[in-house]
Formats: structure tokens, sequence, C-alpha cells
């Protein structure tokens, strides 16, 4: 989020539903004048057609068996398939987005394939796929971009 900030925008509003995560980026963001830390769930708290761009990082890893005991752990599971956080993120923030406002968001390779399914069914979004890729050892993490159409 720093270096989000350091570029020429605005106003840059943050939100997470963990008040550790709120507190670490005030920290990292202070003395920024044009930005905003807030706690909530999704996006609840905004107005509609309050953003130009929305981005987010969701839980996307799915639950196997083998991480039953950790699947407590909201910050890196996205429920069973892997997918379902990211799609209740993604329709929580289109009604957030200006017409043809963007939407960026990352997923796994372990996940894509069922978020860009279900994404291809909302009403109102065109998906353009993935704008860049970072391969790691045991997944790549795709930034997937979509656009509100303005209906």
């Amino acid at each position: 989020m720093g270096s989000i900030a350091r570029h020429r925008i605005a106003r840059l509003v943050c939100s997470d539903i963990s008040m550790e995560a709120v507190k670490e980026a005030s920290e990292r963001l202070a003395g920024s004048s044009v930005t905003e830390v807030l706690v909530g769930d999704l996006a609840e708290h905004f107005r509609d057609g309050a953003f130009d761009i929305v981005l987010f990082n969701p839980p996307y890893l799915p639950i196997g068996e083998d991480d039953l005991s950790i699947a407590e752990d909201r910050t890196i599971f996205g429920r069973e398939r892997g997918s379902e956080v990211t799609l209740s993120m993604l329709r929580s923030s289109l009604p957030t987005l200006k017409p043809y406002g963007h939407v960026l968001f990352m997923t796994s390779s372990l996940t894509v394939d069922a978020v860009l399914d279900e994404i291809s069914t909302i009403s109102g979004l065109k998906l353009y796929g993935a704008v860049c890729e970072k391969r790691l050892f045991f997944e790549t993490l795709y930034v997937i971009k979509a656009v509100k159409l303005n209906l």
C-alpha cells in the first residue's frame, strides 16, 4: 500500500476486517494526507459510486483435508473452493465503483479457474483477465482485472 500512496492520487481509502492489519497499514501510511484506514467487512461502509479503482487481496487458498486444523485462519483460506471470499468481496465492491471503474484483485493458480468461471456470470462486469503474475514454488499468483460497465 505504501507504494500506491506515493503516486499522484486524490484519495486512498484502505479497509480490512482485521484490526491488526489496519494498525499496520496505518503505521506504514502515517504522514500521508490522502489516506484513510478503516476497519470493516467487505465494502459495507462505502457509498455507491465512490471509487474509480478498487483493489483487494482476498484469502484465496482452498481448504483441503490436510488444512482442517488451521482452516479458521480467515487471512489465507477462501473457504472450501478458495474462490468464495474473492467472489463475495467482488460482489460487495461493485456498487462502490463508478461506471467504467476498475477492480483488481489477487488470486492463485489453485483457484483461478473457479474464480474466472464465476466472474463471467456477474452482470455488469467485463473481465479482462490477468494483468500480471508471479510464479512461486507451489503456485502462481495472478492480479485479475475487471471493469464495471455503465448499464
